[in-house]
């Protein structure tokens, strides 16, 4: 009895972690919002899957592969820490944005600080009740 509840356990976290990490555009931690967006950069530049809209409050994260050694943005300027994160070729990184409280356009910027992308935030709706 106890193995048979040990598989059942071993099978319900395998599972959890699967679904955490399947790249879907929207996942809920308690109650954070983390929004994920797969982006390429590539021999057309920076282009993301679907538009760079977010929400406010949203957690903000993109995937990113590079996949030319043509381009100059091996590295992407992180928004709010200035900190430049590596884009190794063909690798997929977690690059973390984080959360904006109110409405606004945050650039993404390129290593050498040309612009690379904006990402759209919107103010949430205010609920009614």
């Amino acid at each position: 009895m106890k193995i048979i509840i040990l598989m059942v356990l071993a099978l319900s976290m395998s599972q959890t972690s699967l679904a955490d990490h399947s790249g879907g555009s929207e996942h809920s931690h308690s109650s954070k919002v983390e929004k994920v967006v797969k982006v390429e950069i590539g021999k057309k530049g920076f282009k993301a899957e679907s538009p760079l809209n977010f929400k406010s409050n949203e957690s903000i994260v993109l995937n990113i592969t590079r996949t030319t050694d043509k381009t100059c943005m091996t590295s992407l300027k992180h928004p709010k820490t200035g900190k430049l994160v590596k884009l190794p070729l063909n690798k997929q990184v977690r690059f973390e944005v984080g959360e904006y409280s109110e409405a606004k356009e945050v650039k993404l910027l390129c290593g050498m600080g040309m612009k690379a992308g904006v990402l759209h935030i919107s103010a949430k709706p205010v609920k009614k009740g």
